[in-house]
Order: C-alpha cells, then structure tokens, then sequence
C-alpha cells in the first residue's frame, strides 16, 4: 500500500479495552473526584432533619431568623446535591464543612448548627480531606466551590500499539478530563500522533500539535498529515497538565495490550518482547525503535531471559536529567557488543548463563564485565551472591573501584570471607562492615603514605577497634602537622610585628589563641585556623601596648590574590553592641582605624614586596 494512502486507515478512536484501563489504572492522574462546597443560606424548615427536632428546639430556631449558614455539596463523581453544616472553625482560616457520621463508618448528609463544636455523631473535615459521597459512596476531595472557578484539566499522553493494513503503528493519545464546579466530564481520548514501521524505514504522521502553553491544538484539517521524521521520540512530549508541577508534564505511559505482530512489518522487531515481557521500565517503545534501527540484532536479547538489559540501560538513556524534554536524544547501549548475534557474546557471559535470569539491569552487567576483565574470571551465578552478600551493587562497586585503582586485598572472595568472620565474631553486619573496611584502608594508606604495610593490617582481627584505633591516630598526626604549620607561620610573619607606643599588633601563635580571642570578642575568629594554616586569612591582634595580653580588636589579612588585602577588622560582638548613653552602634576607634592603615601601608606593604622581590631573585638563579 502507498504510505499516503494509509494515512486515511490510521486510527482515530482507541481500540476496545483501552478506555477502561486508563480509567481504572490511571484514574488518580487524571483527577480526584471532588466535593464542591460553598457556604449558604438555607431555611430549617426545608430541611428533612427539621422533622426530627424536639419543641424546645423549634423554639431556640424561632427565636432567630429562619436563614441559617449552611454547606451546599456537590459530587463530581455522580453529579448529586446535598447539604451539610457550615465549619467556621478552620485552623487557616479556610473553609471546612461537618458531616454526620455513622457507626458504619460512612457520611450522611443534613444540616447542622456552625454553632455546634464538639459531638459524636458528627465530625469536622477541612479542604484537601476526603468523605464519602451519600449518595454514591465514591471517596471524594474538599474542595471549595472558589477553587473551581476556572475548572481545571487533568492529562496523561498514552502509547499503543497498532496494526493496519500489515503495517505496525506506535500511536500516541492525549487523555484528557476536565471538571469545574458543575462536575467531572467524560474522559476524552483523541490521537495524536503516529509512526509507521516499515522495515528500516519509518514515516510519521499527525493529527494535533502541543501549542506553546503546553495544550493540543488540532491540524486544521482534522485529519491525518504526514510530516518528516528525524528519529524523535514521539512519547516524550512536554504538555500541559493542571496536576503536575508547573502544570506541565513530560512522558506518556504504555498500554501493554500489543496485538499480535505475526506477519506485520513490527514481527522482526521484538517490539511485542520489549513491551510485553518487559520489566517495569519497559514503557519506552519509541526509544527502543530507534534502537533496533540502529542495531536489528538487539531483538535477540530483547527476547531472551535477558531483556531487562536493554530496558534499563534505555530507561536511563531517555529519563536522564540532561535529555529531559529532548526528543532527539542519541539511544546506545555500552553493555551490549552489537557486532556479535547470539546474545550471550553480546552480553560477554557463557552461554548457560542465559538460561537463567538473575533480573540484572545494565548497571549489574556492566560491573560484572568490569571484574571479569579486569581483576578475575568469575561466573555470574557466583558474582551474584556476592551482590546478595555484600547487600548490593553498591558495596560491589566499591571492592572493583578499589582493586582497579591499584589497592590490594579487595578480592570479592577474600572481602566476603573476613566480613563474614567479624559478623559471627563481633555482631557488625555486612553492610556496615564494607563501609568500615574502606574507610580503614583509605586511613591506612594515608597514615603510612602506601608505604610498607604489612598484609596482616589489611585484615584487623577486629575491624572496628583497628578503625577506631587509626582515628585517634590520624587525629594526632593532624592535629601534630597543624601545630607545626602555626609555628611556622608564626616566625615567618614575626617581623610584622609594630608598635606605635599606644597600640601594638603580631600575628596569631597558635589554634589555642584564636580560639580565646573568639571567646573574649565572642565573635567568630575561633573558627578561622584552618584559612590562617593555609595562609588564605592570615590573623593578626591589634592591642593596647600596655595590655598585649589583653584582646582588643582582631585583623583578618588575605595573601591570595596579588597584593596582601584587608578582609575584616573587629573587636568585640563586631561592634554589634549599642551604648546605653548614645543608643547607638559601637564603631572602630579612629586611632585602631588609623593604626592599622599605618601598618598596612609602612609595614605590611613594605615587607610584602621584600618578599616578592627575593622570589624573583631565586627564579632569575634557578633559570642560569
């Protein structure tokens, strides 16, 4: 058949069934059913519960106008009215409703008092809750008739499988409900767009487009239109949908209900396989096509034990944050070697390993492949225990990471072994016991420099002593290499040191003093050792000459950039505190002020470029 021609066979109303699984499988995306409330006026005598009240009840309604606030109800589910009692108690100030409740459980309808508060025939629900519909017992949502004002359209983009004419067809749906505040409409399912299988050969055609706010806008012609084709994904559509953030939603699902591909240009594809036998990512058939027109032998895995391969590698292709809205994505896969045919060369296993399926995803097989070729042969039944053992991929990954880093001892068979013996000897569970063991080792070659370890280190006796053990130990070295580089910083900017006779300034000695200046000012300087060890944020005190003791104001000086920089001068609270006799903020003493712009220029400067010039002096030797 000529392609054009086809156009006039394509679909435009769903086949029997679909219908019905959209409405039962996706009936929450498409919209809660709602009760529609809003405050009104009704009489009592109207009212069937009137009937039940006692005299000395008719007497109190008399005694006040007839009118009373009550809640007119509608449920969208069945179109019926009811009243109920007014809550003007909402915690937000919003708007709730109070209900009769009966020993079943249920809601009943009828007017009640706002005035009343507290009993147990009744109970109180606020917007955003759900009841029970009196009258079709459907469980409906609170919503304020207001809400409502502008209706609202719930959609979901659904893909189906089609065969016409011998030819197989992806076809694409729009499904829409729309409500407001009169009630819900009838779902609505019209087609959208279509690709043709032929061979290696695809056609698209359409039906409506996505408008620029998201919503379906038709052709014009209401009919099907051929346009070209350059390998998009047709499913993967940003289109509008009041429910979803933004009120734009992106993918469609899959209907799973494939007809049968026997002797249709889709029979060589293992479309019907990827769809059907698939596992739960198995809803992109779109990107499957593109793959298999790139590579006709993926059908062969697509239909063996081993599908869940192809459906989670292509699962994280096309939901990748970065080809999100993109319909034009690259689909490949790295586990698969597509220049063999039968598929366990494909997938670089044994050939009876096929015949069982482990329900690996692509991220299983690739480790697997990872440590078969690069650390050790090892049969995938016993590569998946491991997984089980050391309680997932994860744990895996970080022996193969290790071992191809060039770190001993990380041997699936010698890990799993040593952790078990600490989980019967020392009650720590597998899980924490990797964790722990490459948190050792990473201490272990950083406190010995990967130096001379013996190979009875790897595996402590008891794993969470010897990691404790080489904390503290790591603790020490640190806190000996941090002392060291305070001392050092300490005689290198002794030279700033200056006095004008009133004030004088020198540089932080060590950790211990900053932290008693932070404590002294009470502000933040306790926290900078790390920047002054890295000559980041050098810190110098400011004192009374008489009182050097004594803490003052505190310098803070950059060395990073190309000149040395003031950063911030304090005293104490940062001068955040205010004098009782002005009410004012403290601010910085013109003479500290003064002080320090003296040293910065006569002193620090001077020193500074000192420096820089012995510098260039080494460099001008070195290069003769």
């Amino acid at each position: 058949m000529d392609i054009n021609e086809l156009a006039d066979k394509l679909p435009t109303v769903p086949r029997n069934g679909m219908r019905e699984w959209i409405e039962i499988d996706y009936n929450d995306e498409l919209g809660d059913h709602y009760c529609v409330f809003n405050r009104t006026e009704i009489l009592i005598e109207d009212m069937p519960i009137a009937q039940t009240m006692r005299p000395e009840d008719w007497e109190k309604y008399d005694a006040v106008n007839k009118y009373h606030h009550a809640a007119e109800c509608r449920c969208t589910a069945c179109g019926e009215r009811f009243y109920t009692g007014w809550y003007k108690y909402h915690p937000d100030k919003g708007y709730g409703i109070l209900m009769f409740v009966g020993d079943d459980g249920m809601n009943y309808d009828g007017y009640i008092p706002e005035t009343e508060t507290d009993s147990p025939d009744y109970m109180a629900y606020i917007e955003g809750q759900h009841i029970v519909c009196p009258y079709c017992g459907e469980n409906i949502r609170l919503i304020h008739k207001s809400r409502l004002r502008h209706g609202r359209t719930y959609q979901i983009l659904a893909v189906s499988v089609e065969v016409v004419e011998g030819y197989t067809v992806l076809m694409t749906w729009l499904c829409s409900r729309q409500m407001n505040e009169v009630g819900s409409f009838p779902l609505s399912i019209v087609p959208f767009e279509a690709l043709v299988i032929d061979g290696r050969s695809f056609y698209r055609f359409t039906k409506a487009k996505i408008g620029f706010f998201g919503n379906m806008m038709p052709n014009g012609k209401n009919k099907w239109e051929q346009r070209s084709y350059h390998g998009e994904d047709l499913s993967y559509r940003r289109y509008y949908d009041y429910g979803s953030w933004g009120h734009k939603k992106c993918g469609a699902v899959v209907w799973t209900n494939v007809p049968n591909l026997d002797g249709t240009t889709g029979e060589k594809t293992g479309l019907y396989d990827y769809i059907c036998n698939g596992d739960k990512h198995a809803n992109l058939p779109f990107a499957y096509m593109k793959l298999w027109r790139k590579h006709p032998n993926v059908e062969n895995i697509v239909k063996s034990n081993w599908r869940s391969i192809v459906d989670t590698e292509l699962y994280q292709f096309t939901i990748d944050e970065n080809q999100m809205y993109k319909t034009t994505y690259d689909v490949d896969t790295y586990t698969i070697d597509y220049g063999e045919t039968k598929p366990h060369k494909m997938l670089g296993i044994e050939k009876e390993d096929m015949k069982c399926n482990y329900g690996w995803g692509y991220e299983e097989l690739f480790e697997y492949q990872l440590y078969n070729g690069n650390v050790e042969k090892i049969s995938v039944s016993d590569f998946d225990d491991y997984i089980d053992f050391l309680c997932g991929l994860e744990n895996v990954s970080i022996c193969t990471g290790n071992l191809l880093d060039g770190n001993e001892h990380w041997e699936l068979e010698k890990v799993a072994n040593y952790l078990d013996k600490q989980k019967e000897k020392f009650n720590l569970s597998i899980n924490e016991g990797i964790q722990l063991l490459d948190d050792y080792r990473d201490m272990l070659y950083e406190v010995n420099r990967g130096h001379g370890i013996p190979e009875s280190e790897f595996f402590p006796r008891d794993l969470q002593e010897a990691h404790d053990r080489l904390v503290e130990t790591k603790k020490a070295k640190e806190h000996k290499e941090y002392k060291a580089k305070f001392r050092k910083l300490a005689k290198k900017y002794s030279k700033l040191a200056y006095t004008d006779g009133d004030l004088c300034i020198r540089v932080a000695r060590d950790e211990n003093e900053l932290i008693q200046e932070g404590r002294t000012l009470q502000h933040c300087v306790d926290g900078y050792g790390t920047k002054h060890c890295n000559e980041t944020d050098v810190i110098f005190f400011v004192r009374h000459n008489r009182r050097p003791e004594r803490s003052y104001f505190t310098l803070d000086i950059r060395f990073d950039g190309k000149e040395p920089r003031e950063v911030q001068l304090h005293g104490y609270k940062n001068e955040n505190v205010y004098n009782r006799r002005t009410h004012k903020k403290h601010t910085i003493p013109k003479k500290v002020r003064d002080f320090c712009d003296k040293w910065e220029k006569e002193v620090l400067a001077v020193w500074y470029a000192e420096q820089k010039h012995k510098k260039s002096k080494k460099k001008v030797g070195k290069a003769a």
